[in-house]
């Protein structure tokens, strides 16, 4: 061994049937295992993924016929993350809108037989979002959030 280096020495003739064979004594780069998915493909993925609401890796699998995890794996190489939409919370506008809000849904609902439980838990904003907050979401920059 070289002091320092950590490498064993090689043996003169296997570097010199080495370069023979090879044309060079070092190591050269390697193809590798080919990918699953072509190219085109995996522009396709980025597209149908990035920055989209509600996709779902069993539906994308399909279109794909290939595993979940090559398409999970693809996604990552391509620096695309599952990311999940932080609850919001409500303004001043919308935290005044909550007692009419309420008499409202308690009067439609007084004329009949039902019995009203109410919580003040966030399943859903008062805005019309079509984009729920308990869905998970994939992009490239965790900064912008997908509009639908």
């Amino acid at each position: 061994m070289f002091p320092g280096f950590g490498t064993l020495k090689k043996c003169p003739l296997l570097e010199m049937s080495l370069y023979d064979t090879c044309g060079t004594i070092g190591d050269k780069l390697r193809s590798g295992r080919p990918r699953k998915i072509s190219t085109g493909q995996r522009t396709r993925l980025k597209i149908l993924v990035n920055h989209q609401a509600g996709i779902s890796l069993r539906k994308i699998v399909q279109k794909f016929n290939v595993h979940r995890k090559i398409i999970q794996r693809e996604l990552i190489d391509m620096g695309i993350h599952y990311r999940k939409k932080s609850a919001l919370r409500y303004t001043e506008k919308q935290i005044e809108q909550v007692p009419t809000r309420a008499r409202r849904l308690y009067r439609t609902l007084l004329n009949n037989d039902f019995e009203l439980i109410m919580d003040d838990e966030k399943y859903f904003t008062l805005t019309n979002e079509s984009m729920s907050n308990n869905r998970g979401f994939y992009t490239s920059d965790p900064s912008t959030m997908p509009s639908h």
